[in-house]
């Protein structure tokens, strides 16, 4: 190879990496505001980039990449999953109505002025030298690299490894994302097993014995366990300070996959999977299920849509025969919270659901809702930020870990105003906040769980 040619060599790969970096920033800029994202380098980007002299194929193709790569981010965000996006699209477009109020038509526009603006510079800029079979089979050399790269990293589908050794994900295909989920989604027949925090068996046991008492069952929104033992056990001990002498507490962590769903589908059910393929047979073998056949009632509360994620149709499937929704709130006498997900204020449905307990013999299970991300920074509690920034927790983390203690300090003050225990509760995680690299992030994680067994 002559010194010219290793020069030419050299400059196109510094070219094509700059247009494969600018071709990304689309995707980075969103992922920012999300606190994170799924990829670093879109693989069908990538194949744009180097097709860069054939300009049909490259407006086409990156219009293409940049469309479905946007939409793998706002659906890993809200339903940790491309593939679930076809199947929640009313739930996904009900969203943007209801809450976002014109934002996402803005955010789109936005979207589209800075991809246009990217292509010019790389027109301008980035214009190679050649573009001859020979130039174009070493750029997939280099994309080759990087695929190894995301292979040896383990954040591949191709590698064996258990865990990633950097939480990224280098080289992302959302394209065939996209195709492996719809299909594995079509084919899906049955539901498979799952294991939930504490065994079915042991509630309704204790559902038998007690037929007075009640059963609390909390799915808490975001709550994971973050990379500092100094907020997991904070966190954990503003659930169960004071309340030694009347509950025997259980702490144990459960694994999570999935979204939120998921987690419901977990918890309630022993299953794992998206709750449009559950049938009836399923359902009716549910917890939910399953305390309605012993005599106790079932009740279930959300501070958000019964329509979202459907909850209102599958719940009673599952034996949930009495439920609360922001539909069912028709004044504005109860305090609303959430940045997007604007609901009734979980700390309120903590009340609602002691209120109703009181009659006793009742199965209540509470999905909370304001610790969703994305949350508002912490204001007015200047120790928790101190603790966050001493812990290296990101502003996002913290503010999701403020929303989880707001509830938690709401739930210990109602069980110490108690003078005794004689109900059983359950207060679990769903999954970690997707992007946030101060909670775990793999697709199957760890999440807390702390039962609460009346001493009595």
């Amino acid at each position: 190879m002559t010194q010219e040619n290793s020069h030419n060599l050299f400059v196109d790969f510094i070219k094509f990496f700059a247009a494969l970096c600018i071709a990304n920033t689309p995707f980075w800029i969103l992922m920012s505001y999300y606190g994170g994202g799924p990829f670093l380098i879109s693989l069908e980007v990538a194949i744009c980039v180097i097709f860069l002299k054939s300009k049909h194929f490259f407006l086409t193709g990156l219009v293409v990449s940049w469309s479905i790569g946007f939409a793998s981010i706002i659906s890993h965000h809200y339903f940790l999953g491309l593939g679930d996006l076809p199947g929640y699209w009313d739930e996904f477009y009900g969203l943007k109505l209801r809450d976002f109020e014109g934002l996402g038509l803005i955010a789109s526009q936005l979207f589209l002025a800075c991809g246009a603006s990217i292509y010019l510079l790389m027109r301008k800029f980035c214009y190679f030298i050649d573009g001859d079979p020979g130039t174009k089979l070493i750029r997939l050399c280099y994309v080759g690299i990087l695929v190894f790269l995301d292979v040896m990293n383990g954040s591949s589908t191709l590698s064996s490894k258990d865990a990633r050794t950097f939480s990224i994900n280098i080289v992302a295909s959302p394209v065939l994302e996209l195709s492996q989920e719809l299909v594995s989604f079509e084919n899906l027949k049955h539901l498979p097993a799952n294991t939930s925090a504490i065994e079915h068996k042991i509630l309704l046991d204790w559902a038998k014995h007690n037929p007075q008492g009640n059963i609390i069952y909390v799915i808490v929104e975001s709550w994971s366990r973050f990379s500092s033992e100094e907020l997991n056990r904070f966190l954990s001990n503003t659930l169960s300070s004071g309340l030694e002498t009347k509950y025997d507490i259980v702490r144990k962590n459960v694994v999570s996959t999935g979204s939120t769903t998921n987690a419901e589908l977990r918890e309630l059910c022993n299953l794992s999977g998206n709750y449009k393929s559950l049938s009836n047979e399923d359902g009716s073998a549910c917890l939910p299920s399953k305390m309605n056949e012993i005599g106790y009632k079932t009740i279930g509360f959300h501070g958000y849509w019964g329509s979202f994620f459907g909850r209102e149709k599958w719940w009673p499937k599952i034996g949930i025969k009495n439920s609360l929704f922001l539909d069912d709130f028709s004044d504005n006498n109860y305090e609303r919270c959430g940045l997007v997900f604007t609901g009734i204020c979980d700390r309120r449905l903590l009340k609602l659901a002691f209120l109703e307990k009181q009659s006793g013999g009742n199965f209540i299970y509470l999905l909370s809702l304001n610790s969703h991300a994305p949350v508002a920074p912490v204001k007015n509690d200047k120790r928790f930020v101190k603790m966050c920034a001493d812990e290296n927790i990101s502003r996002q983390s913290c503010g999701i870990a403020h929303q989880i203690k707001l509830v938690f300090r709401e739930a210990n003050e109602l069980l110490i105003s108690e003078k005794e225990a004689h109900d059983l509760f359950v207060f679990v995680g769903d999954h970690p906040s997707f992007g946030q690299s101060d909670q775990t992030s793999n697709k199957s994680s760890l999440v807390p769980a702390i039962i609460l067994f009346p001493t009595h």
